[in-house]
């Protein structure tokens, strides 16, 4: 048995995609970089115009590029781009828990019905429970907004969501106290002792 990290105190987590990589990840990150400089609509033209496109459409070959393409496409209202592979990399992919974030964002854009939106929304954000937080910033951000958002339409949320919903806003509260903005991923200061417990799967970890 290895070093348990979490229970160390962590100053600082950070990460980044280095500038030479190539194939999907390269592609999605330089689409990312374009968003940052430009803005989200001329990242969603690049995206429908490029490689990537094709890429994501084709085959979820990479589940990190899909989820950078489909930030870009949120933020840029371009729905008809994403069609059905948000709720594919959520279910696909469970080790990546932004991409039931995103499938949520989907969910409570396009459900018409309020009752309805805020059951399927709340099924997939919970998923964060045992997945995870999500490990894009934006991704974060909207993982918080939506969880504000249905907390206010609790009336709505199935009985059995209760809990685990719960549970996943005490610790997103818990990991914007030490969150900080800076660039794709998410990045975190000032844990304290056994604070990053929080960012792990599956149930807290009790500190002894």
């Amino acid at each position: 048995d290895g070093p348990n990290l979490y229970s160390r105190r962590l100053r600082r987590l950070d990460a980044w995609i280095a500038p030479t990589t190539e194939g999907p990840v390269g592609e999605a990150a330089r689409l990312w970089r374009t968003y940052a400089t430009a803005d989200a609509e001329t990242a969603a033209l690049e995206f429908e115009a490029g490689a990537l496109g094709d890429m994501v459409r084709a085959k979820l070959e990479s589940p990190l590029a899909a989820t950078i393409a489909a930030l870009v496409l949120l933020r840029a209202g371009r729905l008809d781009l994403i069609e059905g592979w948000l709720r594919n990399l959520s279910e696909c992919f469970p080790t990546l828990p932004d991409g039931a974030v995103l499938w949520t964002e989907q969910v409570l854009r396009q459900e018409k019905d309020r009752e309805k939106a805020a059951a399927k929304a709340t099924q997939s954000l919970v998923r964060l429970v045992q997945r995870g937080l999500p490990v894009t910033a934006e991704a974060l951000s909207y993982a918080a907004s939506q969880t504000e958002r249905l907390h206010r339409a609790r009336r709505l949320i199935p009985e059995t969501l209760i809990t685990p919903f719960d549970t996943l806003r005490e610790r997103l509260a818990e990991a914007l106290v030490a969150f900080r903005p800076n660039g794709l991923f998410t990045s975190y200061a000032g844990f304290a002792k056994g604070g990053a417990r929080i960012l792990l799967p599956g149930p807290p970890v009790r500190q002894k």
